[in-house]
């Protein structure tokens, strides 16, 4: 639904939402989509040649079976000084920082339960969760070709990531 709200507030721009699950597609396009957005079944392998401005993964990075494939392919299709942005929940790169938050708690839960397997079910099998830190999404960021990967902003509920290619 981001991408809705993007492109609700940024009627010049054109915004192409792309999921793997079609049923969130569908519900994406029964909310209501602006002339300018758009929305597509695919995978990260799937979205297309580009050029985009920006890729945003929103809440989902931690999900996918192979991250790194999927942020090298955002780093292919972004055209040069394009911006990547990676919400992803809030978590510690040390596990006892998190001692006594209860988002902790949560999203910790939510991940052995659901981010985590979901991840080796999905052709990479790479399992990263949703409690691996900043560090280490950074590091991914930096790995895939990105630069000025860092830390955008920490609300205490997500991190946002961001990289310019």
């Amino acid at each position: 639904m981001a991408d809705l709200l993007i492109g609700r507030r940024r009627p010049a721009s054109t915004v192409t939402g792309f999921d793997a699950h079609e049923a969130s597609i569908a519900k994406a396009i029964e909310a209501g989509s602006p002339d300018n957005v758009s929305f597509r079944v695919a995978d990260a392998a799937g979205i297309g040649t580009g050029p985009y401005d920006v890729v945003v993964f929103f809440d989902s990075l931690h999900d996918l079976g192979d991250p790194p494939a999927a942020l090298r392919r955002a780093h292919e299709v972004l055209a040069d000084g394009g911006l990547l942005i990676a919400v992803e929940p809030w978590s510690t790169d040390r596990l006892e920082d998190g001692i006594g938050n209860p988002t902790v708690r949560i999203e910790y839960a939510s991940s052995t339960a659901l981010c985590t397997p979901g991840s080796p079910a999905q052709p990479g099998r790479y399992g990263l969760g949703n409690q691996g830190g900043p560090a280490r999404r950074i590091r991914l960021l930096a790995e895939a070709g990105f630069r000025e990967a860092g830390l955008a902003a920490d609300t205490g509920f997500n991190l946002v990531l961001a990289a310019v290619k």
